[in-house]
């Protein structure tokens, strides 16, 4: 109460604002880095600062950009990086980086997903959160404070003043809300439904 938000509306990167990011990333000059923004504007569409950040983490994991230390710069394999087409779909290189995160924080998202493209934290902390690694280990409130905040760093999620946390982007919502089975989303809402039923009518008890 008492707080008041505004949301600021960014369009989409264009080619020349995409080019200069990556130079400014990497600190080498812009005619060096030509190859590489032409290729990673073309495979993320450009339109998104994350799915640029995004695209050249995933490089970066996979070997094909790296710093010299000979060098004392930053390469790339471009001829590896034009022919990729594993993470031309934005929606499965944010899919492929969720589905290599901590089961919990998976967990996590998947049900956060499941309130669309924002959501409460205080309304996530009724909800039942287990590891899917065993199905069995609770996800403390503590523990969820701290995955939050990692998402938050990694570029998922972002906060929208003291409670709202927002996907940082609807693609990044579909694709951890596609990890959930087709078959099982049905189940998914009606257990979330029934713990905030038992949380709320826990609290008018009281």
């Amino acid at each position: 109460a008492g707080v008041f938000c505004t949301d600021i509306v960014l369009g989409g990167l264009e080619k020349p604002d995409c080019h200069k990011m990556i130079s400014d990333l990497l600190h080498l000059p812009p005619r060096t880095t030509q190859s590489l923004s032409d290729a990673v504007y073309a495979k993320t569409s450009g339109n998104n600062p994350l799915f640029v950040v995004q695209f050249l983490r995933s490089l970066y994991d996979d070997g094909l950009l790296w710093y010299s230390a000979r060098s004392r710069h930053w390469e790339f394999d471009i001829i590896s990086i034009q022919a990729r087409d594993l993470d031309d779909n934005v929606a499965a290189l944010l899919t492929s980086k969720i589905s290599g995160m901590d089961p919990r924080a998976q967990e996590l998202l998947k049900w956060a997903a499941c309130f669309g493209s924002e959501f409460k934290e205080s309304l996530l902390s009724k909800i039942g959160i287990r590891s899917d690694r065993t199905g069995n280990e609770p996800v403390g409130l503590m523990e969820r404070g701290v995955i939050i905040q990692l998402l938050v760093n990694e570029g998922m999620l972002s906060r929208v003043g003291n409670d709202m946390i927002r996907f940082s982007h609807d693609s990044v919502q579909q694709s951890a809300y596609h990890l959930i089975p087709q078959p099982g989303r049905p189940a998914v809402h009606l257990r979330i439904g029934r713990d905030l039923r038992q949380k709320t009518q826990a609290t008018e008890e009281l």
